[in-house]
């Protein structure tokens, strides 16, 4: 079996490949670059995960109430926040919001 090497840049035979699951339960597998002995990693499914159980995905978990609006003045954030109501709140935007 063989993954992308990013130190050698290209492809490499893996040594010793170690199949397993990432935090979001996607099948992996770990090694060894043959070369230079860089970590490889590869997603997917492979012949080595056949025996093995995939753990339970996490659930996605939304936890927003109301609606945002960012503006790019205090003045008018608090214009925007009291035309729109309590469903909405409205933010400064800051420095972040006008470009250099």
């Amino acid at each position: 079996m063989d993954a992308y090497c990013m130190k050698c840049k290209t492809k490499r035979e893996m040594k010793d490949p170690v199949a397993g699951f990432n935090a979001k339960g996607s099948p992996i597998t770990t090694a060894v670059c043959t070369e230079c002995g860089t970590k490889l990693y590869r997603m997917g499914k492979t012949d080595a995960h056949a025996d093995m159980v995939a753990p339970p995905k996490p659930e996605k978990v939304v936890v927003r109430e109301g609606k945002l609006v960012i503006v790019e003045s205090p003045a008018k954030a608090k214009t925007v926040g009291r035309f729109l109501g309590k469903g909405y709140g409205s933010r400064f935007g800051g420095a972040c919001a006008r470009p250099a």
